[in-house]
């Protein structure tokens, strides 16, 4: 809080600046709105990146009702609308690169049209944009770049961008579907575990069988590993069957936890 000086009766007394809070709010308000990026496409992750903070920075300021509701008729609640409506039409302008304002028609003065007006023609390039998406969903394959699950998640990203566009047809089940059929063969078990007509995995649990299955893989190139690195060190070094019985007795099985064997070789 700030002071300031005042005199009476020439003595000098500090006072408390009634105005020193909302400076600091102006300036904080400032600091956030020139931290917000400018809307200069509107591609999907230019677009979505806009919004959310849009809709964040107004929501903190208490400033979003104009977003959401039209004009009042009460004059108790058109105050705080009005004030609502001026601020969040400036910034979004503020904040909008001059080649897509024009875009925007906003004779009206209305944060609501403007910001829809806005959403239309995003909207309007993605639907354009949704045969090439499809395409790409459908065409989606496992390369081993990254782990499964980002790959699904990849996958329901695109999906969760054609529902946004009125392809509201495209049910869970069917990304679960498309998701099992980009697997590759290290993951055949789970493929063919998967019965379209009497299993109804969701995404959750298809997640969690893929975690599962790839840890089960990696477990299994780390024994085969082994066992080319214990083939190797055989012919490097003379191998005999009282070295080969203390080397086996230090040996796991992952499957049993037993010692002396290989999963492979697991009788349980």
């Amino acid at each position: 809080m700030g002071f300031t000086k005042t005199k009476e009766a020439g003595t000098q007394s500090m006072l408390p600046d009634p105005d020193s809070d909302a400076v600091a709010n102006a300036l904080a308000m400032m600091s956030h709105l020139s931290a917000m990026k400018t809307l200069k496409d509107l591609d999907f992750e230019s677009w979505m990146e806009w919004k959310t903070d849009l809709q964040i920075f107004l929501g903190l300021l208490d400033l979003d009702i104009a977003l959401y509701k039209d004009k009042p008729t009460e004059a108790s609640e058109f105050e705080r609308w009005e004030k609502s409506n001026r601020l969040s039409l400036l910034i979004m302008k503020a904040k909008t690169y001059d080649g897509i304002r024009g875009l925007v028609h906003d004779s009206t003065g209305n944060a609501k049209q403007f910001f829809s007006a806005l959403e239309d023609i995003f909207m309007k390039m993605e639907k354009e944009e949704a045969y090439s998406l499809f395409d790409k969903l459908l065409k989606m394959k496992y390369d081993g770049e990254g782990s499964v699950c980002e790959h699904i998640m990849k996958m329901s990203s695109i999906f969760s961008r054609l529902r946004a566009v009125d392809h509201t047809d495209l049910s869970d089940s069917y990304l679960v579907k498309l998701a099992v059929k980009s697997l590759p063969l290290q993951f055949m078990s789970l493929k063919l575990a998967y019965d379209p007509q009497n299993n109804d995995w969701g995404l959750g649990e298809l997640l969690s069988k893929c975690a599962e299955a790839e840890k089960l893989h990696h477990e299994i190139e780390i024994e085969e590993n082994d066992v080319r690195d214990a083939f190797y060190e055989r012919e490097q070094s003379g191998y005999t069957s009282d070295n080969d019985r203390r080397k086996r007795a230090k040996i796991q099985c992952f499957s049993c936890g037993e010692m002396g064997h290989k999963r492979w070789e697991c009788p349980n």
